[in-house]
This record gives structure tokens, sequence and C-alpha cells, in this order.
């Protein structure tokens, strides 16, 4: 399975319980949204500063791989181990079918440019972009698509309540992780707000240094999150008298007065 899309599976719990005596829910899973930086910049010097940025995934822009099969191993070789893709906004073309066949550990599809049986790719991990003006119809209607989860994309706009509302929606009816991408520039609180909503990851696009550095930070606040609060958890005031009865184990309500009997 793709290492990206596995992680992903973690981050939202996805992965069903395995069948047996002695199994447990693993504890250990991060509550926080995985980081990618998208690139269109395929040098070895900016490839190794993503890599040391701090990233969980690197993602390639498709018409910057305008290169045979043995440089693309090149470009994974420089990244040693770190998950890595491709985006394929354009119709497919030559250069595309070499991504096609190359060994990227996920793809991210557009819904338009993509010929319809590119999904059948058996090996790498697929991500299919949806934007924030998507029909719910058609929504709902991916998750019959053999793609592991959503590429959702903002279309440059900044973060809006209706976006945080239709992540919510989508995870109500589609159990696959979804990436969100977000503008280079985000207030860090958003980011738990967009982790509470329903995104397995985030990603941001990366033109220059100051998106390197932006990812660090991004990356920095990531890990800055509280954690994740259980389903039905709630946080509720409660009176002092209250609570103290409550940890004492005592009855709330008063006893009755002797003139206050209730008659059999």
């Amino acid at each position: 399975m793709s290492k990206l899309i596995e992680a992903l599976k973690k981050v939202t719990q996805l992965e069903a319980p395995r069948m047996g005596f002695g199994t447990r829910r693993d504890e250990s899973r991060t509550s926080r949204p995985l980081l990618m930086a998208i690139t269109g910049d395929i040098s070895l010097k900016t490839l190794g500063k993503l890599k040391d940025s701090g990233a969980d995934g690197i993602v390639l822009l498709g018409h910057s791989l305008n290169k045979p099969e043995r440089e693309q191993s090149k470009l994974l070789e420089a990244l040693n181990g770190l998950p890595a893709g491709v985006w394929l906004q354009r119709p497919m073309d030559a250069s595309g079918e070499r991504v096609l066949r190359g060994e990227w550990d996920f793809l991210i599809f557009d819904m338009d440019a993509s010929p319809a049986p590119t999904l059948g790719a058996k090996d790498p991990g697929k991500l299919l972009q949806v934007d924030s003006g998507l029909e719910e119809s058609l929504l709902r209607a991916t998750a019959a698509l053999p793609v592991d989860g959503l590429f959702y994309t903002l279309r440059e706009e900044a973060l809006a309540v209706r976006h945080l509302l239709a992540l919510a929606r989508i995870g109500q009816f589609i159990r696959k992780p979804v990436v969100v991408l977000i503008p280079q520039q985000i207030d860090p609180k958003a980011l738990e707000l967009l982790r509470d909503a329903g995104a397995s990851g985030i990603a941001i696009e990366v033109k220059d240094e100051e998106g390197i550095k932006q990812v660090q930070r991004l990356q920095q606040e990531l890990e800055k999150l509280p954690p994740r609060k259980k389903p039905g958890e709630t946080r509720e005031a409660r009176l002092p008298q209250m609570a103290a009865a409550g940890e004492a184990g005592t009855s709330r309500t008063a006893p009755l007065e002797p003139d206050e009997e209730e008659d059999y």
C-alpha cells in the first residue's frame, strides 16, 4: 500500500479493526493532519530542502516532469524514502504516461483532465481532486470510485466557515481521507479547525524559499495541536456545588422535610 495513504488512514483512524482475540485499538496514532508540500521545482537542491523541512510528503506538479522514467527515479532517490507523488492537472500526454509507469507512492487525479482508465492504476495511492464548488451529489458519488481519498482545493480562496461545513459534510458520507489544499498564508488557528472538520492532511504550494520556511512553520504549529476530542466528548461548565456532589457520590436532590414526605 502507498505509504502516504496508510499514514492518512492512521490519522483519521479509518483502518478496519483486525479479527481475532487479543487485538487492541492503536492508541499511538497521531491526531495531527499530515503536511504535504507541492512544488513545480524539481531541482535536487529544492527537493533536498523540502525533504529537510519536516513535510510528511512531497507532491510534484505533473507538467514539470517531462523527463524519462530513469530521471524520475533519481528524483525519488533524492527524497530518500519520503512519500512522493504527482499531481496530474493537465490532459494526459506522453509525460503523463511516463508518470503512470513510474514508481511514485501516490497520484492526484484531476476530475476533468484525467481519463477514466487511469484510476485503474494498481500500485500508487490515488487521490481525486475536488474543489469547493463541486455539487454534493457528485461528492457522494466519489465514494463508489476506486480512489483512496480526496484532494480538496479551495480555489485560492481564503478559508471560510462554509469550507469547514463542507469538510464536515464530506466526512458524513465518505469514509476516506481528505487532504485540503490551503493558501500559503493561513492563520495557524485555522489548522485545528480544519483537523476537527475532518482534514486528514494539509497541503500548500511552495514556489520559493519563503514557501519552504512556511512548511517548517506549519509543521511546528501542527505539532502543537491539542489532542483530538473523542466522539461525544464535550466541555461543560459545572457549578462548584454540583461538581462536589458528583465527586462525593452524593445525591443532588435535597432530602424531604418531615412535613413534605410523600404519601403512598
